[in-house]
């Protein structure tokens, strides 16, 4: 049997159609449904906070979220994966109360402020991943806007929609992370790796010129500690912060809340020197992280797959070394995968402290893999193994309403 995850969209798709046009009495044609995809990123490690680079992809497996307008201002949502209803009012979201609904409240807080026109909806979510590392958080988020968005009558371009996802999480739940989640789930394309700039949100689509067949499989850790209490998380985000505002008064430079990517790439490398151990290895993790962006992405277009993947290696091994993060979890499974045959490079997909890690695999491996994977690492972590999976996909579309 398999121990890969199907993505079975179109099967999830009639049947949460189904659910919600039972729910609320209603025809499944007038059901509208949105598939936002979850993401992985091959190499961009904890620099989209800095405006750095990054290169990233969606999956095939996909949240979807399916709904229906309803009278007046009252959001009413459901989930095939979380228990309890939510339901509140478009004019009074109040706090994140820490529940399932705070990304749906944060939707509607974050399209209020943009001047967007908010009303009320009927929803329903199959989210059957919850929270894996795969960023099924930005993939929530951004389902939340598209229908928002769509019930309200407004348009939101791509830019738009990732930036309102940002505010989110930044304004609304109060995280220090980047724009590299929800501009994955939003820019990716069929077949294409996308590079984005975490700075401006421009984007490119880089697609391979032939060679052999691949995927990217996802490997989850089983371990589900949740993000928004991780504080090591904002505590690396604010050393980087750090670095970058000691650097800049050394050299003058004007800006009084620089980041890392706003700095001249020379400047960066000789004044390491003068920083404190730890802010020298995490502005060291940036050089070196970004500058893998661009060379491994100029290799997956020429379809140097060997080289994208040593890319990859050294991308674990600065994630470890230099940024220190991960779990003893995900740095147990990341080395499993770099150390399983079939495997050209491996790394964590997300911040490291929780999810799942990254592995590049000749497709007809695919299935060898992830049974190795998930066989090693249940012996290391019995007490993760329960939760662990595996996942692979190609390159794909990036979400959109179906």
């Amino acid at each position: 049997m398999s121990r890969l995850l199907p993505a079975d969209v179109e099967a999830r798709v009639a049947r949460l159609r189904a659910e919600l046009a039972a729910r609320v009495g209603c025809g499944e044609a007038e059901v509208r449904v949105v598939r936002a995809p979850y993401r992985l990123c091959p190499l961009g490690a904890h620099v989209d906070h800095q405006f750095g680079p990054v290169c990233a992809l969606a999956l095939d497996h996909a949240l979807l979220f399916a709904w229906v307008p309803a009278e007046g201002a009252r959001i009413e949502l459901s989930s095939r994966d979380f228990e309890g209803d939510i339901a509140f009012d478009t004019g009074d979201v109040g706090e994140p109360q820490g529940d399932w609904g705070d990304y749906a409240r944060g939707a509607v807080r974050s399209l209020a402020d943009a001047g967007h026109a908010v009303s009320g909806l009927i929803g329903r979510v199959d989210g059957a991943l919850g929270e894996s590392g795969l960023s099924s958080s930005a993939a929530v988020g951004v389902a939340y806007l598209l229908a928002l968005a769509a019930r309200g009558g407004t348009s939101l371009d791509g830019e738009a929609l990732v930036r309102a996802q940002g505010r989110i999480e930044q304004g609304y739940l109060g995280l220090a992370n980047g724009l590299l989640d929800p501009a994955a789930v939003v820019f990716s394309a069929a077949d294409a790796l996308v590079r984005i700039d975490t700075r401006t949100l421009a984007h490119a689509r880089v697609h391979r010129r032939g060679g052999q067949d691949v995927r990217f499989l996802a490997v989850s850790s089983g371990q589900r500690a949740a993000l928004v209490a991780g504080h090591q998380f904002n505590d690396r985000v604010a050393e980087c912060r750090e670095a970058a505002r000691r650097i800049a008064e050394h050299i003058g430079f004007e800006d009084p809340a620089p980041r890392l990517g706003d700095l001249p790439r020379d400047v960066l490398a000789d004044a390491q020197r003068l920083l404190p151990e730890h802010l020298a290895r995490r502005t060291r993790h940036f050089l070196t992280e970004t500058a893998r962006v661009d060379a491994a992405l100029d290799a997956w277009e020429r379809s140097d797959i060997a080289a994208f993947g040593d890319a990859m290696r050294a991308s674990a091994r600065s994630s470890i070394d230099d940024y220190e993060t991960g779990s003893p979890a995900m740095v147990d499974l990341v080395e499993i995968l770099l150390s399983t045959p079939g495997v050209h490079g491996a790394r964590f997909s997300g911040a490291g402290y929780r999810g799942c890690c990254v592995a590049l695999v000749d497709a007809a491996d695919v299935e060898g893999v992830a049974a190795e994977a998930l066989d090693r690492y249940a012996r290391v972590h019995p007490e993760l193994a329960e939760h662990a999976f595996a996942l692979a996909s190609a390159p794909a579309a990036g979400a959109g309403e179906l």
